[in-house]
């Protein structure tokens, strides 16, 4: 599972205050993604499952990223020990994510979007018989839901805790226990889901089998990754709010063949809005040619590589550097965490 519930996309771990504008574009987006052709089918058929409020989804290709020489140093920079302690449970009941798992969804439900609370579904090859006799004898709590097993993580009864379950021997569900209900009734076909929004399934669409990662945020969730960076944009005066408003959803693709390359689309209500939010990077950009300041000196590929250009309602904004930079991102430059 992801560090960056993507926000990351991310599950990121990065700290608002005083972080230049891009590394948070990026690492607030970047959920926080070799280009084979490999088959990606959990991004459409994962929308079936996810509640129609949900604001943002991220794709990651496991099976993909595994081939990649670069995959254990990838592995470091986007898990965090949450989901680490996470995939040492499904062990416990014969699920092993470093072999069992081919892709993951993450989604986000509502206006805050929080790290913690993300849900998903994974596809690969599962034995829900063997989780059954494995959590019974290892006394892992099971929650019976209209006729599925709702297995917790850690045995807590809370709503912050995580729970999984099993469609079939092909795809597994996780989540809160308030989620994972809504992604059960989901399954059996019960109300409208996030593929009920035809904006959505368009994106979906989009970014389908572009990269081993890509995601998509909307709404609040495109205001909440992205206005942080703002704040720290150094002499440019800029209201946060004002320039977030005309952002319609931001979509990104990350490639991991050599480094990392990652692309977004900023989508604006307005093409003038697009034209004014690609200057207004430009602008950031050049801010950075002065003496970076202490800790930002790993971020200058990244600086030097950003790339940013109106495209109608659209700023399709790039950027590229070695693997090792992406935890700095995470973290934010700067802020001091390890």
């Amino acid at each position: 599972m992801l560090r960056r519930y993507m926000i990351p996309l991310t599950c990121l771990r990065a700290h608002a205050g005083g972080r230049p504008f891009a590394p948070l574009i990026l690492a607030g987006l970047i959920l926080l993604f070799p280009s084979l052709a490999n088959a990606q089918e959990l991004g459409e058929t994962g929308l079936r499952d996810f509640p129609p409020d949900t604001q943002q989804v991220a794709y990651l290709n496991m099976a993909e990223l595994r081939s990649s020489p670069n995959y254990f140093a990838i592995h470091r920079q986007l898990f965090d020990r949450r989901m680490d302690e996470f995939e040492m449970f499904l062990r416990q009941v014969g699920t092993d994510g470093e072999k069992d798992v081919d892709e993951i969804l993450l989604g986000w439900r509502g206006g805050k979007i929080e790290r913690e609370n993300f849900f998903g579904v994974a596809s690969g090859r599962f034995d829900p018989q063997h989780a059954h006799d494995l959590a019974a004898d290892q006394g892992v709590m099971v929650v019976n839901y209209h006729g599925a097993e709702l297995f917790g993580f850690n045995g807590g009864e809370t709503n912050s805790d995580l729970y999984f379950t099993f469609f079939d021997e092909t795809t597994a569900a996780f989540g809160r226990q308030t989620d994972l209900k809504a992604m059960v009734d989901l399954h059996s076909s019960d109300g409208p889901a996030l593929d009920s929004n035809a904006d959505f399934v368009s994106w979906e669409n989009e970014l389908d089998s572009a990269a081993p990662q890509w995601g998509i945020a909307r709404g609040p969730a495109a205001a909440v990754q992205a206005a942080p960076w703002f704040e720290g944009a150094g002499k440019i005066p800029i209201d946060p709010a004002t320039v977030m408003a005309p952002i319609k959803a931001v979509l990104y693709r990350v490639d991991w063949t050599s480094g990392f390359t990652a692309h977004l689309s900023l989508i604006c209500q307005k093409a003038e809005n697009a034209t004014a939010l690609a200057q207004l990077i430009a602008l950031w950009k050049a801010s950075q040619q002065a003496p970076p300041a202490k800790g930002q000196s790993g971020l200058a590929p990244l600086f030097q590589s950003l790339q940013a250009q109106a495209d109608g309602t659209r700023v399709e904004l790039s950027a590229s550097g070695p693997v090792e930079i992406v935890g700095q991102i995470i973290r934010g430059a700067g802020s001091g965490e390890e």
